[in-house]
């Protein structure tokens, strides 16, 4: 879990920065998961669709895929977002969430531990919704 929050803490400290054909300025950023939808339990084998609802704080956040990472039989699952470093940039609306979702392939019969982050505690810790799902 050090190493989840290490590479999350990395990633907000060292926005990589880029330049297009315009000149737009961009980082990228990890949002939390808001929630998730997951399966009571896995059939080995099978491929399965994980919704995952998250906010992102301003309009020029934009989706840019999952992070994935799998350490032993556990999983853990972020939003990635690029963010347009633009000057009219406006807040979203709270509850205007967006949805992703993760196509999940069941390569062990072991059970699976699904972990994804929900963000830092005041102590800078990583929070995360976690999940337990059986493999039949």
């Amino acid at each position: 879990m050090k190493k989840i929050v290490l590479l999350i803490s990395i990633v907000f400290l060292f926005n990589s920065c880029s330049s297009d054909d315009n000149n737009v300025r961009v980082h990228y950023a990890m949002l939390p998961v808001i929630s998730a939808v997951v399966p009571d339990s896995f059939t080995y084998g099978e491929t399965y669709a994980i919704k995952m609802t998250y906010y992102a704080p301003t309009t020029c956040h934009a989706f840019d895929g999952v992070y994935h990472d799998k350490v032993l039989d556990t999983r853990t699952f972020a939003i990635q977002s690029v963010v347009y470093e633009l000057d009219n940039c406006m807040p979203n609306v709270m509850g205007n969430y967006a949805e992703a979702v993760l196509n999940l392939k069941i390569d062990s019969h072991d059970m699976y531990y699904l972990k994804f982050w929900n963000g830092n505690g005041p102590g800078g810790e990583g929070l995360f919704l976690e999940y337990e799902i059986p493999v039949n």
